[in-house]
């Protein structure tokens, strides 16, 4: 039996967020194609990797993925980067257009209707992190006029 787990180390811009999960690939699935991407998927990498802390430090993150890893009584696949090449601001500003595809195809797909309750609650996750951010850009740029 395969215990199909490792420690990854997610690369957004000069942000790393660490993580112990299975079943990697499905951070390349994409229900809205009902299929597998060559690349990692906006709405997976929110899924897997959003409630995760995140450093800037690249040691730091290496140091947190040896802490986890050697907690773990078995990890088939070690401790792995992934690089998607793209920040965390973008990854959700694609999430935020892809999951809309998404829903859609679980919607009219009856073999999805477990996934189609979950990607609607990751949407609302979404919606409030969006607004969060957008908050708190207000917040900053308002500061910014202060000081001026």
């Amino acid at each position: 039996m395969s215990a199909d787990n490792g420690v990854y180390i997610l690369k957004t811009g000069n942000q790393y967020r660490v993580k112990h999960l299975q079943a990697i690939e499905n951070l390349y699935w994409d229900y809205s194609k009902t299929q597998s991407q060559n690349t990692p998927v906006s709405t997976r990498i929110l899924e897997m990797f959003g409630d995760c802390k995140y450093t800037y430090d690249h040691e730091k993150a290496f140091t947190i993925a040896n802490n986890i890893f050697k907690k773990l009584p078995i990890c088939e696949y070690g401790i792995q980067l992934i690089d998607i090449n793209m920040s965390w601001g973008m990854v959700l500003k694609k999430a935020r257009i892809h999951i809309n595809k998404e829903i859609q195809q679980c919607k009219n797909d009856s073999k999805f209707t477990d996934e189609f309750d979950d990607l609607k609650s990751l949407k609302q996750k979404l919606d409030d992190i969006w607004s969060d951010r957008k908050e708190m850009k207000k917040q900053t740029n308002s500061k910014l006029k202060e000081a001026v």
